[in-house]
């Protein structure tokens, strides 16, 4: 039996996007693939998403008052830790599972394996158009996530050469798992082609 605790903060983040994306299409592919795993997704009360659904998939809601403290600007890092409070109390120690994280949070206290998948290195790269204080907080929970990891997933070579970059973590600790399109997406016959919305050659 493999235990997997995930943090769903994605689905409290993202109305829709890739990384919600990701995990929508992922986990319920990777519980049909093995029916050994089981998921529990701890998630805050308030989503802005369904998180994915699966038999062995089990999702908790875990309350935590810190949408209380505004206004947000004033309150982020409390907020940030009230959340992780909570979290770390309905998770547990670990001892025998495995932490993956849909977007770069730690417990506290773990005494499991954890796992980061990183999508890109933006927030680095890009920096002059990042400035905010939450976008350098963001910098440093994904820097410590991807530092502490004992597995880090990159979507593709370019993601994994830039975390070595940027980060400098053990290559031996990396594996690259390309996406793969969903079965919606096909090349349409030119026939079905909509007229282009521009005439620019793009």
């Amino acid at each position: 039996m493999t235990n997997v605790a995930m943090d769903g903060i994605i689905f409290e983040l993202q109305i829709r996007g890739g990384i919600s994306r990701v995990y929508h299409e992922i986990l319920p592919r990777i519980c049909e693939m093995d029916s050994s795993i089981r998921v529990d997704l701890y998630t805050g009360s308030r989503l802005r998403q369904e998180p994915p659904s699966h038999e062995q998939i089990q999702c908790h809601t875990v309350w935590a008052p810190q949408r209380l403290l505004k206004p947000e600007r004033v309150w982020q890092n409390v907020r940030n830790e009230v959340r992780r409070f909570f979290m770390d109390r309905a998770i547990g120690s670990g001892k025998g599972r495995i932490w993956h994280s849909t977007y770069y949070t730690l417990p506290h206290h773990w005494d499991g394996a954890t796992v980061v998948t990183v999508h890109d290195t933006i927030y680095e790269d890009l920096k002059e158009f990042f400035p905010k204080a939450s976008d350098e907080q963001h910098r440093a929970q994904q820097r410590r996530a991807v530092q502490q990891a004992d597995l880090i997933i990159c979507n593709s070579v370019t993601t994994r050469d830039a975390v070595l970059r940027v980060y400098g973590v053990d290559e031996t600790k990396m594996r690259v798992t390309p996406w793969a399109a969903n079965d919606l997406f096909r090349q349409l016959a030119t026939r079905d082609l909509p007229a282009p919305p521009t005439p620019k050659p793009f």
